[in-house]
């Protein structure tokens, strides 16, 4: 359902759940589709946490699982937290046109022929662009910073409740308090 949410990217695959996907030509808009998946992941971490409150999952199995999990989504927080701001273009190319558009209008409007001439518009169109498009690299590695000391102390939480059954109220009012404070 991700994916779906993707619309005119993922062209294939949005018109065939269109067509043959009951009741989705009903979404206003594609990125309706993420509501199934904001119901459906946390929905899907409560059957595990009763899992792992209720003891059917044995320790070996819950802790493989726990690793994969943590290490997967971990990994990929560290990968767009050290190097996201070289994966991705962060709109550099739409940012600089549209400055650059709007100064041309600015210094028009103002009379300002002579710094037109001077390329003034499309110098500062591609500072405020380039500046536009750093700040948004910035703002995801900060994201994928915060992402990632969240997967690791929610791990920690469930581990907890792996490793000492004993504790598990507390590894669960943990897990409560993170979530909260990620809410937050």
């Amino acid at each position: 359902m991700l994916a779906l949410a993707w619309g005119h990217h993922f062209m294939g695959l949005t018109e065939l759940a269109y067509r043959y996907l009951p009741g989705y030509n009903k979404f206003r808009t594609v990125s309706m589709a993420l509501v199934v998946v904001q119901w459906t992941v946390p929905l899907l971490a409560a059957l595990a946490l009763q899992r792992l409150w209720s003891g059917t999952l044995p320790p070996q199995r819950a802790r493989r699982a726990l690793a994969w999990a943590a290490g997967v989504a971990g990994g990929l927080c560290l990968l767009f937290a050290v190097a996201g701001g070289h994966l991705f273009g962060f709109g550099r190319e739409a940012a600089v046109e549209q400055m650059t558009v709007q100064f041309n209008r600015i210094l028009r409007a103002n009379g300002a022929d002579d710094l037109l001439r001077q390329g003034l518009d499309v110098t500062l169109g591609e500072q405020v662009g380039e500046a536009m498009a750093v700040e948004r690299a910035a703002i995801m590695s900060a994201d994928a910073w915060r992402s990632l000391l969240f997967v690791l102390l929610t791990a920690g939480a469930a581990g907890l409740m792996i490793v000492r059954p004993r504790w598990r109220g507390a590894a669960l009012a943990l897990a409560g308090v993170l979530v909260v404070a990620d809410l937050w």
